[in-house]
């Protein structure tokens, strides 16, 4: 121990206790087993995915929680272990109760007759890798059709055609590129939460100023679709801590989609809501409504319902996602409400900053 640890204690690693919450927080189990797989002793967290676990007694094989098939494999890898002196690592993937769950195993040799198995549960992460995976796809599918269209509408202006059709031209390119515009800002707002360096300039400002903001970028889109705007500012706000442009993230994502997913003459309503605690906001459409099935999904990343996609309005599913992530890192909590065909309504609530 004291050649791998500094520590203060002597007793820092003593108190099982101590011990076993230190591995549930890891998600993984230990087991300490001979040059045959056989289990001497074991440390399992309570709620670790996986069942077999409930059979695992001092005595019995690694097969027990393993399986025959992956019990050869790790014995190669045990054998190895104790040869080289080496950690081994073996991926494998079980169903557990309808759903693949994927496995870290790690042996390492203590001496020549010893090891130690940790038994990892890794399904969080490879999901993300590859919701990441399909996002970068997907992501790079939505920035090359709109380049294309670009350069299509290039080389017509550049021909000799009449004037009215270059303007024709010229409105579709701005069209384009506005789109294109809008997808790489959405880009690089996701990257910036991936890598958590958005969040930062947190302080302690009145929400209203974000929202004001906000609501004067969407004001051009909605005129153009004639929509009726319901919103009476107050005359002053609570102070939350969070940070500004952050903020106005949420409520451009939340406005912009109230926007764009109203019909023509249709109607959006902001609300600001006071609590005891908690300062709120509530903005309502008279949009196309998001389904029941889709309402639970909606904030995942990359998500978007199926009317959504089938109504052909423009969109990646990040928005959303922004919008929860940053409201859940606020320690706030986002609602939505929804029926199809009748409109949705989105609230959220932030705690209230106090000054002493």
């Amino acid at each position: 121990m004291a050649k791998h640890f500094r520590t203060s204690s002597k007793n820092f690693w003593q108190d099982q206790q101590r011990i076993a919450t230190l591995i549930a927080s890891f998600n993984c189990s230990i087991f300490v087993i001979d040059r045959d797989g056989v289990i001497n002793e074991f440390l399992i967290p309570e709620k670790f995915p996986l069942p077999e676990v409930e059979a695992v007694v001092i005595g019995t094989t690694i097969s027990t929680i393993l399986g025959e098939e992956i019990h050869f494999l790790a014995k190669r890898k045990l054998a190895l272990a104790f040869k080289t002196g080496v950690s081994q690592t073996l991926n494998f993937k079980r169903k557990i109760h309808d759903q693949e769950n994927f496995l870290e195993m790690q042996l390492v040799a203590v001496n020549e007759n010893e090891a130690i198995l940790i038994l990892k549960d890794i399904s969080q992460q490879i999901r993300l890798a590859q919701v990441q995976s399909d996002f970068i796809h997907r992501a790079t599918h939505d920035l090359r059709a709109p380049i294309s269209t670009a350069l299509l509408m290039i080389n017509l202006l550049e021909a000799d055609i009449p004037l009215d059709e270059k303007r024709e031209y010229w409105g579709l390119l701005k069209d384009v590129l506005q789109k294109e515009s809008e997808l790489v800002e959405d880009l690089l707002s996701f990257g910036k939460l991936e890598n958590e360096r958005w969040i930062k300039n947190v302080e302690l400002l009145n929400p209203l100023e974000a929202l004001e903001k906000s609501y004067r970028s969407i004001l051009p889109a909605a005129n153009q679709k004639k929509l009726q705007l319901d919103y009476n500012a107050p005359s002053n706000g609570c102070r939350v801590y969070a940070d500004r442009i952050a903020l106005e993230e949420v409520f451009t994502n939340l406005l912009s989609n109230a926007v764009k997913y109203t019909p023509q003459d249709g109607l959006v309503k902001i609300e600001c809501l006071n609590g005891e605690d908690q300062v709120g906001f509530r903005i309502q459409d008279s949009g196309i409504g998001i389904s029941d099935k889709d309402l639970t999904l909606i904030g995942s990343r990359n998500y978007r319902g199926k009317n959504a996609l089938e109504s052909g309005i423009e969109g990646n599913g990040i928005g959303m996602f922004i919008v929860k992530t940053i409201i859940d890192h606020f320690g706030g909590d986002l609602r939505i409400e929804s029926e199809l065909g009748q409109g949705t309504t989105v609230s959220f609530w932030l705690p209230k900053g106090f000054v002493e």
